[in-house]
């Protein structure tokens, strides 16, 4: 193990954090944005929110799984000789 190695694994979790923080925040935005353009009858602002919506759950579901997916292509990696 590399000295420092423990404090760049605790940067890299608090960078995860603040990424799924804004992530559900924009989540939170869109899904808000899709509400009430719907109700308002806005097909443009429907349209932005479902995609700001999908997008921000995409950044979500990479962000959440970042650490496996590294793994497994890690491991698949050091099989190739």
């Amino acid at each position: 193990m590399l000295p420092g190695s423990a404090q760049l694994s605790n940067l890299v979790a608090g960078v995860e954090y603040l990424a799924l923080l804004g992530l559900v925040a924009a989540m939170a935005w869109s899904g808000l944005q899709w509400a009430i353009a719907s109700h308002s009858n806005n097909p443009y602002h429907v349209q932005a929110g479902k995609i700001g919506f999908v997008r921000a759950a995409g950044g979500a579901l990479l962000v959440g799984a970042s650490a496996a997916l590294v793994n497994y292509f890690w491991h698949i990696g050091g099989q190739i000789r």
